[in-house]
C-alpha cells in the first residue's frame, strides 16, 4: 500500500489516445499525472542528491475492469471529472503496480525528455481537495523551489529550517511564496554576518 499528496499536471504530461494499452477516453477520465515531492535529507558522507525537496510524477488510476467500479469510472466525464483538471489536489491511497513507459502514455508534446518510466498506481481511495480550499481548480501548480546556496556553517549557529508546504492555501498560509520565504531567510542570514 502506498499514499500520497498530489496536484493533478495535465499541462506538462497529455495523457494519449492509447486502446492498444487500455488507454481509452473512460481511463483518461478517471486517472491523471499527479506532481508530488519526496524530500532528501541532508547527509553527512554523501554528494547526491542534495538535501531537499524534490519533484516527483506518479501516474494513479482507478481501475475500471473492477465490478464495483466500471459503472463510477464510466459515468466521469472529460470536462467535469476531477482527473482532468490541473491544479486539482488530492491524497491517494493505493497499490504501486510497476512503472508505465512514457512512449505508450504521452503524447508527443507531453513526453519529458529526461523522464522514461513513470511509477503506476491502482488507486483504492482518492480524498479530493475541495475546490475552495484549493483556490480555484484550475491554479498552476507550484514551482519547484529553486537552489539557493548554503550558508557559510562556521558562522551560523545552527540551521535554519524553512517549512515547505505544497499544498498551503493562501487564505491559511501566509502570503508569501515559498521562494519568497527562502529570500528573506537568506537576507536575514547575510544581514547577521
Amino acid at each position: 500500500m502506498i499514499q500520497f499528496f498530489g496536484v493533478v499536471d495535465t499541462r506538462k504530461f497529455v495523457l494519449a489516445d492509447n486502446p492498444n494499452i487500455g488507454l481509452d477516453e473512460t481511463t483518461r477520465n478517471c486517472s491523471a499525472i499527479f506532481l508530488t515531492w519526496s524530500k532528501f535529507p541532508d547527509l553527512q558522507n554523501a554528494v547526491m542528491p542534495e538535501s531537499g525537496w524534490y519533484p516527483n510524477y506518479v501516474y494513479a488510476m482507478l481501475p475500471k475492469t473492477k465490478k464495483h467500479l466500471t459503472q463510477k469510472c464510466e459515468g466521469y466525464k472529460a470536462a467535469s471529472t476531477q482527473f482532468r483538471q490541473h491544479g486539482r489536489k488530492a491524497y491517494i491511497r493505493g497499490y504501486m503496480h510497476g512503472f508505465c513507459h512514457k512512449a505508450n502514455m504521452f503524447t508527443d508534446d507531453g513526453r519529458p525528455s529526461s523522464l522514461d518510466f513513470v511509477p503506476f498506481v491502482e488507486i483504492m481511495d482518492v480524498d479530493w481537495v475541495s475546490a475552495a480550499a484549493s483556490g480555484d481548480g484550475n491554479q498552476n501548480v507550484p514551482a519547484t523551489p529553486r537552489k539557493f546556496a548554503k550558508p557559510d556553517t562556521a558562522s551560523s549557529k545552527g540551521k535554519r529550517k524553512i517549512a515547505f508546504d505544497p499544498c498551503a492555501d493562501s487564505g491559511v498560509a501566509s502570503s508569501l511564496s515559498f521562494g519568497d520565504k527562502l529570500m528573506e531567510a537568506k537576507s536575514g542570514q547575510t544581514g547577521r554576518k
